[in-house]
């Protein structure tokens, strides 16, 4: 589809315009705008400024959106937040029965069956996001013509767009990729004929946390735990932070709740020009070119899932002297459970005795540790009971992908009448040439780029494998940098044929050379419009049309998240460097009514497509 935006030309002098929207629960959204145009002796110039806001507008400024969970049960909940849900009777003991973190209601969240076996902790995380983000738009855009000789006529055209938003969400993701063998403190099979192998499908509580034995000596036998054992976590059951907010964004301005917030940028450019001298009175030749360049920075926020399960174990925080793989090499599990905590090492408590409130209703939590002053235990940050945000920021990282999309086009165009005098008028033409060039690219920061942390184990263990190589990050995935460029050429050529005064027929063709393995394609087309008496007229057609692949599908890959099942997931989309262009045969037909002020038309369109270019369906494929 092509939109054609058609510029002011006639503005003389200066133009200011403001505008303010009231938005009920928001600042209002609001912009302003200024131009200035002027037409001198052959030239002539317009100039404009453009800035609009949109103000944020929370789910909780509507009373409809967030909807207790028996109204409503796929209005925003997870089975997977944090209060969570564990199997406190340690790995492959007693069916690993995963039940709630009893602190769940008095956070706010829903226990579903109490005293069953599928009992769970519904979080609402929906809560902690926005209606409309807030956002910033500005542009600027100037227009510049001259007359530089009777004949020839130069045309310029700059425009600068940048936009700024966020995405706000869930405090932290689900950790759906587990630890690796080179995390601390992974549980241990006690039997079977793998025994003593550590359990790299959950994650895991050691019995030796301060959290778990306080949390288990809080709740008393309500809490099923087992004497000596460890709490097992499966990946999708629980995550770091919901309920309460994420400590990290809680300290940074913008949101008090705790949500977690990622940074959008944009910025956009284009510019043109064009040169057209007039052959003869009749003929045009233009010459024109436009430059386009897009760039936007997308930011996320995700765990790294062994740096997670290391904090869970007291081997959390920036200057653990036992973090890395190396350092624990050798180390007995008791040796492990009498340095954990120790020379720089933190805890992690995934429970809900680490959550002081709720963070957006501020209802505290009556079984707060800090509140409490459990006996027998520090209630220093990081020494077990309370999070400290050293310990969070060292397992919850920042992602920043970098795409930049370049187009290039030169366009020669011969044009105008014939001097073949039909019955219907002149017999008018257009041919010309086209060149593209697309260039895009994808740059990855260190976080989330498989050539710096190819697998779960990398961060601590820069040798560690694993087949695929999933990246570190427990929910969004990761990817690898990426560059690719095509160039099109094309040649096309249009006539307009006015056979006689009610019969017009219009011809086109074009083709274009994609180079490599897609090739070219050929597209002719026909119109004609019959006008059989002053109020009745018909008009159809036959032809093809064509969608080319861009450089971006042939080769390389991205990644983004799709619902699998019920979850999101992180996947790889890959280029085909086989793709042809799709093509499409198609026909119409019409009748036109006119007489006097009434009008009415009636159309047929038949459209024929071969060779569709899509995507395969993932979620298809995995029900397969």
């Amino acid at each position: 589809m092509t939109i054609n935006f058609i510029t002011r030309t006639d503005q003389e002098g200066f133009l200011a315009s403001g505008d303010y929207r009231y938005i009920r629960g928001s600042n209002g959204d609001y912009g302003g705008a200024v131009s200035y145009g002027h037409t001198g002796d052959g030239f002539r110039v317009l100039a404009s400024f453009g800035f609009q806001h949109r103000s944020e507008l929370r789910t909780t400024d509507r009373d409809f959106v967030v909807q207790p969970y028996p109204n409503n049960p796929s209005g925003g909940y997870t089975g997977g937040g944090n209060p969570g849900n564990f199997d406190f009777n340690g790995p492959f003991v007693g069916g690993s029965v995963f039940s709630t973190d009893l602190g769940c209601t008095g956070l706010g969240g829903f226990r579903s069956q109490p005293g069953s076996t599928a009992d769970r902790c519904f979080n609402n995380y929906g809560q902690f996001g926005n209606l409309v983000e807030p956002e910033n738009r500005l542009q600027a855009f100037v227009d510049f013509s001259a007359d530089l000789t009777d004949r020839l006529k130069f045309n310029a055209t700059a425009l600068f767009g940048h936009s700024e938003t966020r995405i706000t969400t869930s405090p932290t993701y689900l950790p759906t990729l587990p630890p690796s063998a080179n995390a601390a403190g992974l549980a241990v099979i006690p039997a079977g004929p793998t025994a003593g192998s550590p359990v790299t499908s959950l994650f895991n509580v050691p019995s030796y946390s301060p959290a778990l034995r306080d949390y288990c000596a809080l709740y008393g036998a309500a809490a099923n735990c087992v004497a000596g054992q460890g709490a097992s976590a499966f990946p999708v059951l629980f995550r770091p932070a919901l309920l309460g907010g994420n400590p990290v964004f809680a300290q940074r301005p913008g949101d008090d709740r705790g949500s977690a917030f990622s940074k959008r940028e944009s910025d956009s450019v284009r510019f043109t020009s064009e040169l057209r001298y007039a052959v003869t009175s009749d003929i045009d030749l233009t010459a024109s070119g436009t430059y386009s360049e897009y760039l936007r920075v997308n930011e996320g926020t995700d765990t790294f899932g062994d740096l997670f399960q290391n904090a869970l174990a007291g081997f959390g925080g920036p200057n653990c002297a036992y973090a890395s793989t190396a350092s624990r090499a050798g180390l007995s599990q008791a040796q492990l459970a009498a340095l954990a905590g120790t020379n720089g090492c933190t805890f992690f408590n995934p429970f809900s005795t680490a959550v002081p409130a709720n963070g957006v209703s501020n209802v505290a939590n009556p079984n707060y540790a800090g509140t409490r002053n459990p006996a027998g235990f520090s209630l220093t940050p990081g020494a077990g009971l309370i999070n400290d945000l050293a310990t969070i920021n060292n397992f919850f990282k920042t992602t920043r992908t970098t795409y930049n999309t370049r187009l290039l086009v030169g366009d020669l165009v011969l044009s105008g009448k014939t001097g073949i005098r039909l019955p219907g008028g002149d017999l008018a033409f257009a041919i010309g040439a086209q060149y593209r060039r697309n260039d895009y690219s994808v740059r990855y920061n260190a976080v989330s780029n498989l050539a710096q942390n190819p697998c779960p184990g990398t961060p601590l263990n820069p040798n560690a494998t694993c087949t695929p190589q999933t990246g570190a990050l427990g929910f969004l995935g990761t990817n690898r940098n990426n560059s690719v460029s095509g160039d099109i050429k094309a040649l096309f050529a249009e006539l307009q044929v006015p056979i006689v005064d009610a019969l017009n027929l219009q011809l086109s063709a074009r083709y274009e050379d994609y180079g490599g393995t897609v090739g070219s394609t050929f597209n002719p087309q026909a119109r004609a419009r019959f006008q059989v008496t002053p109020w009745l007229a018909l008009r159809g057609g036959a032809g093809t049309t064509f969608r080319g692949p861009p450089a971006q599908q042939l080769e390389g890959n991205l990644t983004a998240l799709q619902i699998i099942g019920s979850s999101f997931r992180a996947v790889d989309i890959n280029g085909n460097p086989n793709l042809a262009p799709e093509k499409a045969t198609t026909y119409s037909g019409g009748v036109i009514v006119q007489s006097g002020g009434f009008f009415a038309s009636l159309d047929y369109f038949k459209y024929k497509l071969n060779g569709p270019i899509e995507g395969e369906p993932i979620q298809g494929i995995v029900s397969a």
